[in-house]
Formats: C-alpha cells, structure tokens, sequence
C-alpha cells in the first residue's frame, strides 16, 4: 500500500512544505491549536509555530514517523473521512492536499464540522489540474514521489462542497471592492496579522489611462467608507 511507505522526502519536496510553513506560519497565531488531516510522517506540522499540534492519518508507519518527529504533538490513525475524536476542538485545520487524495471528500468536510468550534478556520491547499502536466514531469524524473491518482477537482467544486457541508467561504470586506485594498485590510485583521502604517506618494502616470472614474468610483468609495464603519468597533 503506498501510503504505508516510507519515502524520504527530496530537497524539492522539503522545499515546498518549508514555503508553505511559511505561509501558515503568518496564517496562524502561535497561540493556535492545529489539527492537520493527512499529515503524513509530520513534515508539516513540525514546521509550524503553534501552542498545540494534532494530526491523523490513515498510515500507521506514517504516523510513527511523525511521533519521532513531533514529540510534543499528539497523533492518530485515521482516514479523514472517518474522523473521531471525541470531545476534540481545533481553531485551525489543515487540509494540505488531502482532497487530492481523500476517497470521499464530501464526507471528510462533514466530519470536519465534528472537530470545530464557532471560531474554527479551515485552510485547504490542494493542486490545480493546470498543474497536471508539471506534477507528471516531477514524477518521471524523480523531483516528486509517485503519488496514486489524484482527485483533480476545480476551485468551483472545492467551493461547492464546502458549501454543501456548512463551511462558510469568508469573503472579508464584501463583494464590491473593485480596488482589492479594504479586502486586503479586512483580510489581515480578521486572520490577526498586524497592520503597518505606511505613506504612499503616488506620481502622475507616465503611460496608458486609469481604469478609475472620478464620479462613478468616488461614489462607490463613500460607499465602501460606510460599509466599512458599520464593521468597525469604535472604542
């Protein structure tokens, strides 16, 4: 069974979970439980800086590893479909590339709900079939190890299920923000990441013409002003 092998990792592959570390690591306060579903022999979650560390998978070899690995962290053999862990609560799951692989993905997010609370986030990584013919190539000439067939599902379906198990997708600011700055804020904020003060001086355009109409987006500006107000707790 290959998920019961114990393949080292190549320097690409440890390279790639050193960046997305990174990523989760500005993701979540250190002051976070984590649960990671599929977590493998614990190369992941031995790269967060998190106050508690859970994972589960369906390998019993894999999770030794990944007991050698976390001594701190706790353990479980299980497939994410059939998650149970009673009376457990998480303020963050990892799902890193789990959906690609999961039998019956669906049922694992509705499990998911089982170990969450009203302030649990869900953050699901997974590849996209645009990287279909890259991960092929890494595969043949050994820069990946083999991997069995992969669920190559859309941003729409991943969104779908979702949806259809009662996780909420969070668009931060709301869905009329042409200009990508409140959501950004909103964003930071909502996942505690600190927000520096900045003066920007913008220059006349030196080439092309603006996409931004003074009347039509100044009016939409006030708009998002006031959206925004009524987000805001004034102290």
């Amino acid at each position: 069974m290959h998920y019961e092998k114990g393949i080292e990792l190549t320097k690409a592959a440890q390279f790639y979970r050193d960046i997305l570390a990174a990523y989760y690591n500005l993701l979540i306060p250190v002051s976070a439980s984590v649960l990671e579903v599929g977590c493998g022999a614990g190369d992941l979650l031995c790269r967060l800086n998190v106050a508690s560390k859970c994972g589960i998978d369906l390998s019993a070899s894999q999770i030794r590893l990944a007991e050698e690995r976390n001594p701190s962290a706790r353990f479980f053999v299980q497939a994410g479909e059939d998650l149970d862990l009673q009376g457990e609560s998480f303020d963050y799951i990892i799902v890193s590339e789990t959906i690609n692989l999961a039998a019956d993905v669906q049922r694992m997010f509705e499990r998911l709900r089982s170990v969450s609370h009203p302030e649990t986030r869900l953050i699901v990584n997974y590849y996209s079939s645009l990287w279909r013919p890259v991960i092929w190539l890494g595969d043949s000439i050994g820069l990946r190890s083999r991997q069995p067939e992969s669920n190559w599902l859309s941003r729409e379906d991943v969104s779908g299920l979702l949806h259809l198990t009662g996780w909420e997708l969070i668009p931060y600011f709301g869905e009329f923000d042409p200009f990508g700055d409140f959501d950004l804020l909103f964003g930071a904020s909502k996942i505690n990441l600190r927000i520096l003060d900045i003066p920007i001086r913008y220059q006349e355009r030196a080439y092309g013409d603006t996409n931004i109409q003074r009347w039509k987006h100044g009016w939409l500006l006030l708009q998002m002003v006031a959206f925004a107000a009524m987000k805001l707790k004034f102290v």
